[in-house]
């Protein structure tokens, strides 16, 4: 078989893989979304994962991790991706000849992408070319700019792709609200205003989701087995555990409703872009961590006893059952704030 016929085949093969995946998940999903943010919101979760819109294509990025990767993975996934990351290298020379413009993003469509339920002049229009260059799974909303209507969209690499990843890409969608489009232009918005703070909130939402999927005891297909990618994020989690353990009702409901105001009202607009900028800071800067992190632990107190000032919520039983799923609080006294 020629070099193209067979990632022509490969491309066709895992593709359909990831896709029939998703379609035996999805009710699974749902409900463990459901289960995570709240039976209430079980027909607004159900309508918005039912109404994403998903692209596939072929990621340099991942294959070479999954190249370096020993544990399950067999040795026909070892070939496969062996075969991809030739093909890949070879491909990408070719793009030197095309500097910008739509040529190039044709070029780059047919190329990377594999499948996608979005018309390709949505994609051109919508600098396709720069998402693909993150190599990654990722979210974005598509707008048509001539029908003045927006699509809430999911990247996801075939073959090097698992469950976390698609449950993380799920949960971007629907912390991220699109409020108009003015001028053809998009404007969304997000209840964490800064990159590391969204993902790092987004992932430890994302791990409880996962755990409620398993909790269902749901078929996890042997598509979405393969890649076993380490998560970045997860050992940063302890920076906001205290900040998710306190306000965790108002973020999930702040997130269900579109209404971000419900969270940032009650802890302080002011305390709260300042916590968002503490920690985008923390992950960037790798020195004097120890220090930054009491800082943003002694500002998430000063939140919590803004929010204790005006707060309805009843916290007392909210502890209650905190403790009894055996989660360790620490009861905090006015003189420790």
């Amino acid at each position: 078989m020629k070099k193209k016929e067979r990632i022509k085949a490969y491309n066709k093969k895992y593709t359909e893989e990831l896709l029939n995946a998703l379609k035996m998940i999805k009710p699974y999903l749902i409900q463990a979304f459901t289960n995570f943010y709240g039976k209430e919101y079980y027909s607004y979760i159900k309508k918005h994962i039912e109404n994403i819109y998903y692209v596939t294509f072929i990621s340099h990025y991942l294959f070479k991790i999954l190249n370096n990767q020993s544990i399950g993975i067999s040795n026909k996934d070892h070939r496969v991706t062996s075969y991809y990351l030739k093909y890949l290298n070879n491909i990408e020379s070719t793009f030197s000849g095309y500097t910008s413009g739509e040529e190039l993003e044709k070029k780059a469509l047919k190329k990377f992408i594999t499948s996608s339920s979005l018309k390709e002049e949505v994609l051109i229009h919508n600098d396709t070319l720069k998402i693909l260059e993150e190599d990654t799974a990722l979210h974005t909303i598509y707008v048509d700019k001539e029908k003045l209507k927006s699509y809430q969209t999911i990247f996801l690499p075939i073959f090097t792709i698992s469950l976390r990843m698609i449950i993380h890409e799920i949960n971007h969608s629907l912390m991220t609200n699109a409020l108009a489009i003015y001028k053809k232009e998009l404007i969304t918005t997000n209840l964490f205003i800064n990159s590391c703070s969204e993902d790092l909130f987004n992932d430890l939402l994302s791990y409880q989701v996962l755990e409620e999927y398993k909790k269902l005891k749901a078929p996890i297909p042997l598509a979405l087995k393969r890649f076993n990618f380490i998560n970045e994020y997860e050992e940063y989690f302890y920076v906001i555990k205290d900040f998710y353990v306190l306000f965790a009702p108002l973020i999930k409901k702040s997130i269900m409703t579109n209404n971000f105001n419900l969270l940032i009202n009650q802890v302080g607009s002011e305390d709260f872009s300042l916590f968002c900028k503490l920690i985008d800071n923390f992950c960037k800067n790798k020195y004097n961590r120890v220090e930054q992190f009491i800082f943003i632990h002694d500002l998430t107190l000063k939140m919590y006893e803004h929010s204790l000032n005006i707060s309805s919520i009843d916290y007392e039983a909210y502890f209650k059952e905190l403790e009894s799923k055996n989660i360790r609080v620490r009861r905090l006294k006015k003189e420790d704030l």
